[in-house]
């Protein structure tokens, strides 16, 4: 998942060349939808059962969907107008927002590894912004870290409605009214795009394999993994971007890079250091200060007594 959306970045700035950033967005979602369709009805054939049955949840999906067909238009508006990497590094402040939310809403413990962890890889990432032609944020730049905060958004509305509903249908149901919402704005404001072999081969990967394939193995995971996790692992994507757009698009690779790209590899390494550790050796923030409160107290006390 992660080599695939770290390729996807300089893939979708070469299909922006054919297609308006919304037409473009569109056709991809549109062709990894029936994709995923075809897979979910293989697998339920094979298992004996092919439902529709989203158990209730048909409210959550559509709005879960709207959120992710702005999320997806944000960042095709931005990346027209940014790099390939710069514009996943901005994507990329996602689990910084997600590490906020999912304390908040998921009730997840702020660990002491996670929370040094997050601030040395988003040091990198501050780094790597840092390096663009000019400390004022442009308005694709805006573009970008709004998707960055829908996406984080639709992280957490996830966790919280739609974990125990099949990933495969949650994907089919987002790509597709996602494509129809796009579409329906594409159309009236954007000329069509540029029908080639090179256009076709751009939405094949950007589609049915960044999508249809890296998307619900994203839902996958979030339904097993802690949300902040997840999203922190994910920060390797735009170090592996910004690289691949360096050999594909020939966007510069400097020491600010290199310097950025090996914190957010040490803040990876920290965010996933105690997932899968007993609770007992991995203690929350919490219970680190009410552990040196008791000590300092024992401390006082002892002073007191000598």
């Amino acid at each position: 998942m992660t080599l695939t959306w770290s390729l996807n970045w300089p893939i979708m700035k070469l299909g922006l060349k054919y297609a308006y950033p919304l037409r473009f967005t569109a056709d991809r979602l549109a062709l990894s939808s029936p994709i995923v369709l075809a897979y979910r009805y293989i697998r339920g054939r094979r298992n004996g059962e092919f439902r529709f049955a989203v158990d209730g949840s048909t409210a959550a999906l559509i709005v879960y969907s709207l959120i992710v067909s702005m999320q997806f238009a944000l960042s095709g508006l931005g990346l027209n107008y940014q790099g390939g990497g710069l514009s996943a590094v901005l994507t990329y402040t996602q689990p910084m927002i997600v590490f906020v939310l999912a304390i908040i809403f998921l009730g997840e413990k702020l660990l002491l590894s996670r929370l040094i962890g997050t601030l040395i890889g988003f040091l990198g990432v501050a780094i790597l912004l840092a390096g663009g032609h000019t400390l004022t944020v442009s308005s694709a730049s805006l573009l970008l870290l709004s998707g960055a905060f829908l996406w984080a958004v639709s992280t957490i509305y996830y966790k919280l409605r739609l974990r125990w509903v099949d990933p495969l249908l949650t994907n089919f149901v987002q790509t597709s009214i996602s494509s129809i919402v796009l579409y329906a704005v594409s159309l009236s404001i954007e000329p069509p795009p540029v029908i080639n072999i090179e256009y076709i081969s751009i939405l094949v990967y950007s589609g049915p394999i960044a999508v249809g394939v890296g998307a619900t193995i994203w839902l996958i995971l979030l339904r097993r993994i802690d949300a902040s996790v997840l999203s922190s692992s994910s920060l390797i994507v735009p170090l592996i971007a910004i690289i691949s757009s360096h050999l594909m698009l020939g966007e510069e690779i400097n020491l600010r890079t290199i310097i950025g790209s090996i914190l957010i590899l040490g803040g990876v390494y920290l965010v996933n250091y105690n997932y899968g550790r007993s609770e007992s050796r991995s203690k929350p923030l919490r219970g680190i200060f009410k552990e040196w409160m008791l000590n300092r107290r024992m401390r006082c006390n002892g002073n007191q007594i000598s």
